[in-house]
């Protein structure tokens, strides 16, 4: 009885150590379970702190570039805006406003100009009128703005009553001569045939010196002939050169050259002419201008 009890403890003792041995396997498998699973935990947390990284090492260079990309375009586009919206319409502004400036000086000169020339035209007439109703009260008055004006020219229908003026009858003499000495600065055919007849009706009269100067301002060399006419027909020949040299130097000088004063003046008045060059100018007329010429050529032979 006693063995079977024993027996029976024995068993039991052996069952109870199995039963702590396993429960000490069991409880080790637990606390490798638990460490595998800090071990987890802790990768999972650096894998995680490593990701964070990343990601903002990449948020941080996206950063970086999309603001190298923003200032790149303020440096770019922004101030392109600012022509187009500002500058650009300020400068057309500016442009337009020029152009209308202009315009109105434009404009404004016109209308200052044509203004003048009316005022001018006026009295033009009214001085060529008072001429023509012989209102010998007025002529002075006439006689200085007709010389005023004779530079700035006349227009056809002033021109065309100022030679009537001349061949009436019943104009004075001395006003003849006044209104034949602004006619050389009228450019126009009314003129240069008035001059042309008068020179070939009668070349010893004192107008035709204004023919002469007319032929000289205007280059009319085809008139050398006519001019020769008046100094061989008694015009000083040293006062004709004086005239045409101080309106036309060249013209002048041709008229050296012209066979219709060489062959036909007197000798003696080419031969006074050709002395008094060779010591003074005649105006801006030179010895120098002259040695080559027809006329010092008969000089030098028939001297």
């Amino acid at each position: 009885m006693k063995k079977i009890l024993l027996l029976i403890i024995f068993s039991l003792s052996l069952n109870s150590y199995a039963s702590i041995e396993k429960d000490s396997l069991s409880f080790a498998k637990i606390d490798s379970l638990e460490n595998r699973i800090i071990e987890l935990e802790k990768n999972r947390e650096f894998n995680h702190s490593e990701s964070i990284i990343t990601e903002y090492k990449d948020l941080n260079n996206l950063y970086s570039v999309g603001f190298g990309i923003l200032i790149a375009l303020f440096g770019l586009v922004f101030p392109v805006i600012l022509y187009l919206v500002q500058i650009k319409p300020s400068i057309e502004a500016i442009k337009e406003t020029k152009a209308l400036a202009k315009k109105l000086d434009e404009d404004f000169e016109k209308s200052f100009e044509k203004h003048l020339r009316k005022s001018k035209n006026k009295l033009v007439d009214q001085a060529i009128k008072s001429f023509e109703n012989f209102s010998e009260h007025n002529l002075p008055t006439n006689y200085t703005l007709l010389d005023t004006y004779k530079s700035e020219g006349f227009d056809e229908v002033q021109v065309v009553r100022l030679i009537k003026l001349l061949k009436n009858k019943k104009i004075e003499e001395s006003d003849k001569e006044f209104i034949t000495s602004i006619l050389p600065y009228q450019k126009d055919d009314f003129t240069e045939s008035y001059f042309v007849d008068l020179i070939e009706s009668s070349p010893n009269d004192k107008k035709c010196i204004w023919g002469a100067i007319y032929f000289a301002n205007y280059n009319k060399t085809e008139y050398y002939d006519l001019i020769a006419d008046i100094i061989i027909n008694g015009y000083s020949i040293v006062g004709m050169f004086a005239s045409l040299s101080s309106s036309n130097k060249n013209f002048a000088i041709g008229l050296l050259d012209n066979k219709k004063l060489t062959n036909n003046h007197d000798f003696n008045e080419i031969k006074n002419f050709c002395d008094y060059l060779s010591k003074n100018d005649i105006q801006t007329l030179r010895k120098a201008d002259a040695e080559h010429s027809l006329i010092w050529k008969r000089y030098l032979n028939e001297k």
